[in-house]
């Protein structure tokens, strides 16, 4: 099985930081998707997730450092934290079968390979997306370059 490359979206406002949100992509993996397991294994954000993480977004992001799998947590739990992010500016998030298909965030790791769902977002500007479905990025391309006009990039 052929394995799809990323697309990257690239999109900035006059600051460098990318217009899209992680919600904005959330709003758009369909249900059966949202089934997987879903795992944080990078977060550099800004918001008031007291709601969600009583001890804050730096006690969040410190913790997933230190989780090998990084920070497991359903589709409704990731939905709502990204619902309540202001900025997030670095993040990995991975969508896998299973528990045990996580991978850890080390150097030289393939994260693709047992993941169904790869968002990684690099310094608030690029939107690096994988999926192994490959309509699913298809429909990403599509909605992102049609309505937005945003340059979008197949990664090789």
């Amino acid at each position: 099985m052929n394995i799809p490359n990323p697309i990257e979206i690239k999109s900035q406002d006059s600051q460098g930081t990318s217009v899209i949100e992680l919600i904005d992509l959330l709003k758009l993996i369909n249900k059966d998707r949202q089934q997987l397991v879903w795992s944080i294994l990078d977060l550099e954000a800004v918001g008031d997730i007291s709601e969600i993480w009583e001890r804050g977004i730096l006690d969040l992001e410190e913790n997933i450092k230190y989780l090998h799998q990084g920070y497991i947590l359903s589709w409704q739990m990731l939905v709502l934290l990204a619902q309540k992010f202001d900025d997030v500016i670095n993040t990995v998030i991975v969508g896998c079968h299973e528990v045990t298909q996580i991978p850890s965030l080390i150097p030289d790791s393939n994260l693709y390979k047992p993941c169904e769902i790869v968002l990684e977002l690099i310094d608030s500007s690029v939107w690096r997306i994988y999926a192994k479905d490959e309509r699913l990025l298809q429909h990403l391309h599509h909605e992102f370059s049609s309505e937005t006009k945003l340059e979008i990039a197949i990664q090789i």
